[in-house]
């Protein structure tokens, strides 16, 4: 775990901070854009959260993925869990279809997680901002990343962060709003 309340950037376009070990604020700012390409989002976890919209509107979109040897995507998992390598190590080829999406606004509370239940999470407004609770974790499970571009390579999530100093402003920002 991070360190408590130390934001960092995640690729998929948020800054996340860590409030406890099973506790995340994830803020979506239109100064902070996902610097992951927009085909390497779709991801599945290795736990289970509820998350509560706290500010904006999150567009939340469902995803089934299948292996498959005449795959349309590539399907990637997370390095050995515990290990300090951040390498996504290729599985093969998949089936990757749309299978809905859903808008959250303020106020609003869903769950969602577990191995397999791809998803990807993106604001729908300026500003959003996002309280999750882990509410339980399958060990030794590898989260899976799904790239859509075939053959290309992907990035880990936090591979690139903006300046510490700038997320702090931001986090500062966004507490005074929640206040």
């Amino acid at each position: 775990m991070n360190k408590p309340l130390t934001p960092r950037f995640h690729g998929n376009g948020f800054i996340q901070v860590y409030m406890s070990p099973d506790v995340r604020l994830h803020i979506w700012s239109k100064d902070f854009p996902a610097t992951r390409v927009q085909n390497a989002r779709i991801h599945d976890h290795r736990f289970t959260f509820n998350s509560t919209v706290l500010i904006g509107t999150l567009r939340h979109e469902m995803f089934a993925v299948k292996t498959h040897h005449d795959g349309n995507a590539d399907l990637w998992q997370q390095g050995t869990p515990g290990s300090k390598s951040s390498r996504l190590e290729l599985i093969g080829p998949c089936l990757c279809s749309r299978i809905g999406a859903t808008f959250y606004e303020a106020g609003t509370t869903y769950g969602y997680g577990n191995p397999g239940m791809f998803h990807d999470s993106s604001p729908d407004s300026d500003l959003a901002v996002t309280m999750m609770v882990k509410t339980s974790v399958v060990d030794g499970y590898r989260a899976q990343i799904v790239c859509l571009d075939q053959g290309s390579d992907i990035e880990h999530a936090f591979d690139n962060q903006p300046d510490e100093q700038d997320m702090r402003e931001e986090v500062g920002r966004v507490m005074r709003l929640l206040i």
